[in-house]
């Protein structure tokens, strides 16, 4: 049943089904003053003729950009309420997504409920992840869990992605015998389900898959996705989508800046290209106001995760993903903090930290407000990054707002100190801020053009380093 303004008239019948059957039902409903739903529509043609202008809804341009959603939350595990769930759907529409992506494995139906009502594009996928089996029982069950999974949510509107694999192959190369002996093996698997899928949905939804390997790449050459299972090139899907993290791992796969590795990936597949994950990990009691790599122990599994790093990356992300449209979709990973057992970093145990809100969801971390200064531009407002830094050794700092008002202007303890330098993409700066001793209030306040609202915020620093007058 539907509701609203524009619902056609209502129907209620009971239809009885018997077990191990199907039956087809039809019932012709009046629809007073029809208006055009908003469609799912990806023209990608057999020249494969858009793949460089990205996603399209009604013949428009419309960038997916999201976020990846493990269904945790602290201290009940997966175990979360209808109520807990609606939580979450709350904080990501507030941030402004438009698309997620259901990692690893199928979520509850509320979930998928909830992205049907809210309109949210979904990319729901089965689990399999980094490695996979050789024998028959393992393509057996992996191709029962997608035959599930399309059954289960084959109806829903909001579901236009088919996930077939993460990372397989994740640190390891054909060279090695042993990894030979598994990932060798992906090309055929992955040939399968996406045929499998084209079995089951004939609607026209796009298979992915969620890489980190050039070899699962077609390398520019669309025949290499085929049933020559002699080699490990080309693995089978409609589009594809890269997992990349530039200044995090020390893989061979992310050196350079953000831009730099997507231009290499995006040179190895002519098929659609979207980013699957990208993220840094990030401890909101960790601050440094001009962190590196590599210095003070700040390394992937190390015990030093600043915020402010988390957020200096994610702003570069951001630089590259709002110039590049031709990306069908980019999603960040992760929404929120979740639970891994083997991880000991960033002075937190068993977490993996890269969420914009913590696994508890009573932190939304700085660079949460960063992605919803891009994507969210109804709901004015600005905010101070590194706010929990609160007791501060050094006079001379920078201060830094995320904000998607036109301009924001600063105050320190009740004086102006004027415009904040716009950066760009949600981000001002006033560098070379020289604080007094003792209690710093700082506030700053927003405002768009043609609007006479103000939109402030504002957060209590203490200095203990008095400033040297020379």
């Amino acid at each position: 049943m539907v509701i609203g303004d524009n619902a056609p008239e209502t129907a209620d019948e009971i239809i009885k089904i018997p077990a191990n059957s199907k039956i087809t039902y039809t019932k012709d409903i009046k629809v007073e003053n029809p208006v055009l739903w908003e469609g799912i529509s990806w023209e990608k043609g057999a020249d494969n003729s858009e793949s460089d202008e990205g996603f399209f809804l009604n013949g428009r341009s419309y960038p997916l950009r999201g976020v990846n959603r493990h269904s945790y939350m602290a201290k009940v595990g997966s175990a979360m309420t209808e109520e807990m769930h609606q939580d979450d759907m709350d904080i990501m529409l507030e941030l402004g997504i438009n698309t997620v992506r259901l990692c690893h494995y199928p979520q509850t139906d509320y979930f998928y409920d909830l992205c049907d009502k809210n309109g949210i594009v979904v990319w729901t996928e089965i689990p399999l992840v980094n490695m996979i089996g050789t024998s028959q029982d393992f393509q057996e069950v992996t191709e029962r869990q997608l035959t599930e999974l399309i059954s289960q949510q084959y109806n829903r509107p909001s579901v236009i992605i088919w996930g077939l694999e993460n990372e397989i192959g994740n640190g390891t190369d054909l060279f090695n015998a042993t990894a030979n002996a598994q990932v060798a093996k992906a090309k055929k698997l992955l040939y399968n389900l996406d045929a499998l899928v084209k079995t089951l949905d004939t609607t026209g939804r796009y298979t992915t898959q969620a890489v980190n390997r050039d070899y699962a790449m077609n390398q520019n050459n669309g025949d290499s996705v085929n049933n020559n299972f002699d080699n490990n090139i080309g693995w089978k899907s409609d589009i594809v989508a890269w997992n990349i993290y530039p200044g995090w791992y020390p893989d061979d796969n992310f050196y350079g800046t953000f831009e730099e590795v997507m231009v290499r990936k995006l040179a190895l597949d002519s098929r659609p290209m979207g980013i699957s994950e990208y993220g840094w990990g990030a401890n909101v009691n960790q601050h440094e106001a001009y962190p590196r790599l590599g210095v003070n122990n700040l390394t992937s599994g190390g015990q030093w995760h600043p915020e402010e790093y988390q957020n200096l990356m994610s702003e570069e992300a951001l630089a590259y993903i709002n110039n590049h449209n031709e990306i069908w979709g980019t999603y960040c990973w992760v929404m929120f903090d979740f639970a891994v057992d083997a991880r000991n970093e960033g002075g937190q145990i068993a977490l993996n930290d890269k969420g914009l809100v913590t696994a508890d969801r009573s932190t939304k971390k700085d660079i949460y407000y960063l992605y919803k200064a891009n994507w969210n531009k109804k709901d004015l407002f600005v905010y101070i990054t590194s706010r929990r830094w609160t007791e501060r050794e050094e006079a001379d700092t920078y201060i830094k707002v995320y904000s998607n008002c036109d301009e924001v202007k600063l105050f320190i303890n009740h004086k102006s100190f004027g415009k904040m330098e716009a950066r760009g993409n949600g981000v001002f700066i006033m560098e070379n801020v020289i604080l007094e001793a003792g209690k710093a209030v700082i506030k700053a306040i927003g405002r768009c053009d043609n609007d006479i609202n103000e939109y402030m915020d504002t957060c209590t620093w203490n200095c203990k380093t008095p400033v040297r007058h020379t």
